[in-house]
């Protein structure tokens, strides 16, 4: 017989085998219980995301805004689904590069709902050289947040922009202003 097969048969050698072969085993099946688990809820926030994401891609909003090129922009939002609250807006070039963003509050509830942004007057500077030009106006990207009043959970709209500087001239102040328009 071979010589390892005689090292097994002596007395307690094949209890250690079961014992650490058992203590191996449960270590294994709590291992991939616990980290299994959490990879799945991973996936499911994943699923979670897109679900919210594409639900948001079908948001109707309404974007207006000018104000004067060395204070911040304000961004009118008007939005005509009543389920659904806006959060925040970013900044976005076409690969997807953030150039800032900020807050969207409620200015009036009523239908439609209506919100308002700032968006910090350097940084719209940058995010306008960043855009496609035509012309004097820039093609740009807004990602709006949203959160939904019937699920629990926030989803993201990404809708084109156009930001266009222009002059103007108030009983306040004369000078170039940015124009911003956008509809989805």
């Amino acid at each position: 017989m071979n010589p390892f097969f005689n090292w097994l048969k002596d007395t307690g050698t094949q209890a250690m085998l079961v014992l650490i072969g058992t203590a191996a085993a449960i270590v294994a099946a709590w291992g991939t219980i616990r980290y299994g688990r959490k990879s799945l809820a991973a996936f499911h926030k994943q699923v979670d995301r897109e679900e919210l994401d594409e639900a948001a891609s079908i948001v109707s909003i309404k974007i207006s805004g000018q104000s004067f090129q060395d204070e911040p922009l304000e961004v009118h939002l008007v939005l005509q689904d009543e389920t659904v609250t806006l959060e925040y807006i970013e900044m976005l070039d076409a690969s997807g590069t953030r150039y800032g963003g900020g807050d969207c509050i409620l200015e009036e509830r009523k239908e439609p709902d209506r919100y308002v942004a700032e968006l910090e007057s350097r940084r719209v500077v940058n995010w306008a050289n960043a855009g496609e030009h035509l012309g004097l106006t820039s093609h740009l990207w807004l990602r709006v947040t949203v959160s939904f009043r019937e699920r629990s959970g926030q989803g993201r709209k990404k809708m084109p922009v156009v930001l266009r500087p222009s002059q103007v001239a108030t009983a306040r102040k004369t000078g170039p202003v940015w124009e911003i328009s956008g509809e989805v």
